[in-house]
C-alpha cells in the first residue's frame, strides 16, 4: 500500500494525508504543545525548611518513590514512553541545558526549534508520557521536519 502526504501547509489548520484514495484529516493543534506555554517554578524552599526532621524524611521518601514510580506510569501510557522517557532523562541529566542548547544550534536547530523541543520535553515529564493528558491525543515537538508526518 503506497502513502503519499499531500496538502502540507503551516497557514492551513490541518494536514491532509491521502491513503489510497481514502482521505483523513488530521489537525496538528491536537498533537503539538504550543511553544508559549507558561511554565511556572514552584519555589517549596521555605515550606520544605518549616517542617520537622520526621516530616522532611518523609516528603523525600515519598518524592523519591514517586519518581521511580514514573517508568512505570509511562509503560502504562504508551509502549514508547518509557523509552522516551529515559532518553530524555540521561539527555538532560548528562550536561547543562546550556550546553546542549549549543549542540542543537551546531546541529541546525533554530532557537524556535529548541524552544518547541524543551516545550514538548516538558510536557513528555508533565503528562509522564507522550500522550496529552485529556485525551487519546500524541503529542509531538513543535518542529517542521517532525510535525510534517501528522
Amino acid at each position: 500500500m503506497s502513502t503519499t502526504i499531500s496538502g502540507i501547509s503551516r497557514s492551513h489548520p490541518s494536514v491532509v494525508l491521502l491513503f489510497d484514495s481514502a482521505m483523513t484529516t488530521v489537525n496538528p493543534a491536537l498533537h503539538i504543545i504550543p511553544n508559549d506555554v507558561p511554565f511556572v517554578e514552584l519555589d517549596c524552599k521555605t515550606a520544605f525548611q518549616n517542617l520537622s526532621p520526621t516530616e522532611r524524611l518523609y516528603a523525600h521518601h515519598i518524592a523519591r518513590a514517586s519518581y521511580e514510580g514514573s517508568l512505570i506510569i509511562s509503560l502504562q501510557i504508551s509502549p514508547e514512553s518509557a523509552g522516551i522517557f529515559v532518553l530524555l532523562h540521561r539527555l538532560y541529566s548528562s550536561e547543562p541545558v546550556e550546553d546542549l542548547k549549543k549542540k542543537a544550534h551546531a546541529a541546525g536547530f533554530t532557537d524556535e526549534e529548541w524552544s518547541a523541543f524543551l516545550t514538548w520535553s516538558a510536557a513528555f515529564f508533565s503528562y509522564n508520557g507522550n500522550y496529552n493528558d485529556f485525551g487519546d491525543s500524541k503529542i509531538v515537538p513543535n518542529i517542521p521536519s517532525v510535525s510534517a508526518f501528522l
